[in-house]
């Protein structure tokens, strides 16, 4: 295996476990995959890794969800490397009273270095990754189907409206 392969498998290894931890609330673990510096920006928080860990533990119990991580693609330049790892976000949840699962689809970007003892994390960035492609999908569409209830939740994540419980 060249150093370069070898340099892959570390860092995905190592985002790997980063989300493991996360998911199972293993927090010295987690801990353990950041720099000191570290940053994380996602759809819920904007701050330092370990702002991000202490927030984490605070909605573990009651805000549990599961990260699937599709093949990343790594990119590694000396002490520096990017993964870029399409990752499935499942939570349930309640609205309205009713068990409800909700599946997000996204691109999380890792900015990793290499220092004392191996790679760390050094930056998180979600991207999303579904998007309409054309203007007219980001209006709400009626569907006659549904009487004359609100557009679909789909329709308003789609339209950036926020859903309010009447």
């Amino acid at each position: 295996m060249s150093d370069n392969e070898a340099d892959v498998m570390s860092v995905l290894d190592l985002v790997a476990h980063e989300r493991q931890a996360r998911d199972r609330g293993w927090w010295s673990r987690l801990e353990r995959c950041y720099t000191p510096e570290a940053t994380i920006r996602t759809s819920w928080f904007d701050g330092t890794a370990v702002e991000y860990i202490e927030v984490s533990k605070r909605v573990f119990d009651h805000t549990p969800s599961t990260h699937r991580l599709g093949l990343p693609v790594i990119d590694v330049n000396g002490t520096r490397a990017i993964a870029e790892v399409p990752v499935t976000i499942e939570m349930r949840g309640a609205f309205r009273g009713v068990e409800t699962d909700l599946v997000a689809y996204l691109r999380m970007l890792h900015r990793v270095e290499r220092g004392a003892g191996g790679w760390w994390l050094a930056a998180g960035r979600v991207g999303r990754d579904l998007r309409p492609r054309h203007d007219d999908l980001r209006r709400p569409r009626h569907c006659p189907d549904a009487g004359s209830g609100r557009p679909s939740g789909h329709a308003a994540v789609l339209s950036h409206v926020e859903l309010v419980d009447d």
